[in-house]
């Protein structure tokens, strides 16, 4: 350890023009250029159907994407149902209940996303999420700066915010 930290101060700092590079993926999915913003044919539905659904068609698509967090497996799929089915469709291995420990979910998703998989995580509720904040932004948003282009990080952590918990108050 003493001799890669030693190697490690040797190296120069970066330099000013060199400060912005690899702040942002250099790979586009889809170009900006004549993008054309689909349009909805089905029925209508709620945000919560709409997820579910881009999840079992995204996980049909690619192999490598796996879904967890708190409480998402099984029939009810999760405490708001998004991830209902996912389990059943694609077996324990690709959709599965996490530990409930919000900085480890966050952190094993960074490890898999280095390894090629494509991590879709729930932290449960807003009011959980602090935990896992050191994993962001020491970790997740700093991976491809910091390696220099050599690691990305695609991570995708769905968390309900705001408006999920609402009761009538009748005098």
């Amino acid at each position: 350890m003493e001799e890669a930290a030693d190697r490690a101060e040797l190296q120069p700092s970066p330099t000013a023009e060199t400060a912005e590079r690899n702040v942002f993926s250099p790979n586009i999915i889809i170009s900006k250029n004549n993008f054309e913003e689909p349009r909805h044919k089905g029925k209508n539905i709620v945000m919560v159907d709409a997820v579910n659904h881009a999840l079992h068609e995204e996980m049909k698509f690619n192999p490598k994407m796996l879904v967890y967090g708190e409480d998402i497996a099984g029939s009810k799929g999760g405490v708001f149902t998004a991830t209902k089915g996912l389990t059943a469709a694609f077996g324990e291995e690709r959709a599965f209940n996490s530990q409930l420990a919000e900085a480890s979910i966050v952190g094993t998703a960074i490890g898999l996303a280095i390894r090629g998989f494509k991590p879709v995580v729930e932290i449960q509720f807003g009011d959980y999420i602090w935990p896992s904040f050191m994993q962001f932004k020491d970790e997740l948003v700093k991976l491809r700066y910091r390696s220099d282009g050599v690691f990305s990080c695609p991570v995708v952590v769905r968390v309900a915010v705001g408006g999920i918990h609402s009761r009538r108050i009748i005098p």
